[in-house]
């Protein structure tokens, strides 16, 4: 039989469920798409990646895609701090350790920054100067 989702408790838990159709993911999904200027096509793992705007300068880029595997990383945590230590992790607190973890990502980021408008304000919205 399997678990039901510790996330949302309404489905089944599977892979594709947790990360990309839970309706706390979907959030953090959708936050996500305001702060880079794209939605996320949550069909499966791969269209998150294509999801990102191939005009982007190779620091946002780059930034996108610590966006991506932070996300990954923080909503299995998340779902691991409920199921093992029946805690609850706000949607609140999980944009706030994705934006602690893209701070620290940001120093590590080599890619050249393209001076559009749009970048700056994905910058900005990613609290990245």
């Amino acid at each position: 039989m399997a678990s039901i989702c510790v996330l949302c408790m309404g489905t089944s838990e599977s892979s594709l469920h947790i990360f990309l159709h839970c309706n706390f993911a979907v959030v953090l999904w959708q936050w996500l798409g305001g702060l880079l200027h794209t939605v996320f096509d949550r069909t499966d793992f791969l269209a998150i990646f294509r999801s990102c705007n191939p005009s982007w300068c190779s620091q946002v880029k780059e930034l996108a895609l610590a966006v991506i595997i932070h996300t990954f990383h923080t909503i299995w945590m998340a779902r691991n701090v409920i199921r093992f230590n029946n805690a609850k992790l706000s949607l609140h607190a999980a944009r706030m350790k994705i934006q602690t973890l893209i701070a620290a990502s940001a120093d590590m980021v080599k890619g050249v920054t393209v001076s559009s408008k749009e970048t700056l304000e994905i910058l900005h919205n990613l609290r990245v100067e």
